[in-house]
C-alpha cells in the first residue's frame, strides 16, 4: 500500500501499490519547507526545456500507470511536436508540475469522430487540441495549481489554433480528482470509452471530457454512432444459457454515483439529439440510422433505442 514515500497519485487504481518518490523536487520541497522559504505564490508558467527532461520522466512515472516511451519525450523536448507547459518555483526554477498537448496531428485519431462536429476533417484542420498528461508533484497539491496549469495550458492551445473550437482531454473513470478539476473548469462529459486503457493486467474505461468555444459542439450523429457500436459489441458475445456453467449465479451491484451521472447526462444528450432529428426529418415517433456506408439501404428504428446507447449504464 501507498505510504509517505511512495506516489499517492489518483491515476494508479485504488488499492494498488504505486511507485517511490524518485524526483529531485521532492528533496527540494522538503529542505525549503524545514527552512520555512517556500514562496507558493511566486510560481511561474512556461514550455519544459530540454535540461528538464529526466525529470519529467520520474515524475510521469510518479503520477501516471501508463509508460511514455522514448518517441514521445522526443517529441516534448526534440521536435516540439508536442507542446508543454510547466510550473515553477522561485528562482531556481524547481519543477512543481506540467502537461503535454498536440495542435498538430500527424495522423486521425480514433476518437476524433466524438469530440467536434466535423471529425475527423475539423480535427486535423486546426479546431481541435488535445490534452495528452498533467500533474502537479506530491507536497504542492491542494493548492489550485492544476488549476491554474491547465489554465494557461488551455491559452498556449488557443495561441496555437486561431480557428480553434475544443480542447479535448481522456481521464480514467476512477480519477475523481481530475474529473473535478475539468468539470470545474468548464469541460463537458461527452462519451465514455470503455477498454480505452489497460495495464496491470486489467482494461478501464476512460471518459471523453471536452472544452467547446466559438460555437463548437459535439457531432450531431454521436447518439447513432453510439447505438451502432452498441450493436456491434452486443452482436459479438453470445449470452449464457439459463443453465450453462459460465452463467452469472449473481445479479451485478448496483451502479455507483459516477456511473448514473453518465448515464443521466448519456440521456439527455440522446434526448436532444433525437429532439433534433425528429425536426430534421419530420418523423414524429421513428427516425432514420443509416447502415454502414457500401449497403445503400436505410432502416427505421425505435427512437426508444437510442437510449441504449454504449455508454448509458446498463
Amino acid at each position: 500500500m501507498r505510504s509517505s514515500s511512495s506516489s499517492s497519485s489518483p491515476s494508479f487504481p485504488p488499492g494498488t501499490s504505486s511507485p517511490p518518490l524518485l524526483a529531485s523536487v521532492h528533496e527540494k520541497l522538503h529542505r525549503l519547507s524545514a527552512a520555512g522559504t517556500v514562496a507558493w505564490d511566486a510560481v511561474q508558467f512556461r514550455p519544459l526545456r530540454k535540461s528538464e527532461r529526466k525529470e519529467l520522466e520520474l515524475l510521469h512515472k510518479e503520477w501516471f500507470p501508463v509508460e511514455y516511451g522514448k518517441q514521445f519525450y522526443d517529441e516534448v523536448f526534440e521536435s516540439k511536436r508536442l507542446g508543454s507547459m510547466a510550473v515553477l518555483l522561485g528562482e531556481q526554477q524547481i519543477l512543481l508540475g506540467a502537461t503535454t498537448f498536440r495542435t498538430k496531428f500527424p495522423e486521425p485519431r480514433y476518437d476524433m469522430d466524438s469530440v467536434l462536429q466535423g471529425g475527423i476533417d475539423a480535427c486535423m484542420s486546426g479546431a481541435a487540441g488535445y490534452i495528452l498528461t498533467l500533474g502537479v508533484v506530491e507536497g504542492a497539491r491542494g493548492r489550485g495549481l492544476a488549476q491554474a496549469l491547465l489554465r494557461k495550458t488551455i491559452e498556449a492551445i488557443q495561441a496555437q489554433l486561431p480557428q480553434l473550437k475544443a480542447i479535448w482531454v481522456h481521464v480514467i473513470s476512477y480519477n475523481h480528482p481530475a474529473i473535478s478539476l475539468y468539470e470545474r473548469m468548464g469541460l463537458q462529459l461527452v462519451r465514455r470509452f470503455p477498454r480505452f486503457y489497460n495495464f496491470h493486467d486489467q482494461v478501464w474505461d476512460s471518459f471523453l471530457y471536452v472544452l467547446y468555444e466559438k460555437g463548437g459542439r459535439p457531432p450531431e450523429n454521436l447518439a447513432l454512432e453510439l447505438l451502432k457500436e452498441e450493436a456491434a459489441s452486443t452482436s459479438e458475445v453470445s449470452p449464457a444459457s439459463p443453465d450453462s456453467p459460465d452463467s452469472p449465479t449473481e445479479l451485478p451491484g448496483p451502479p455507483d454515483e459516477k456511473d448514473l451521472d453518465v448515464a443521466l447526462q448519456q440521456l439527455k444528450y440522446c434526448e436532444r439529439e433525437h429532439a433534433y432529428l425528429q425536426q430534421m426529418l419530420g418523423y414524429d415517433d421513428v427516425m432514420f440510422r443509416e447502415e454502414p456506408r457500401g449497403t445503400g439501404s436505410k432502416h427505421l428504428v425505435e427512437p426508444s433505442l437510442l437510449l441504449r446507447c454504449t455508454d448509458v449504464v446498463r
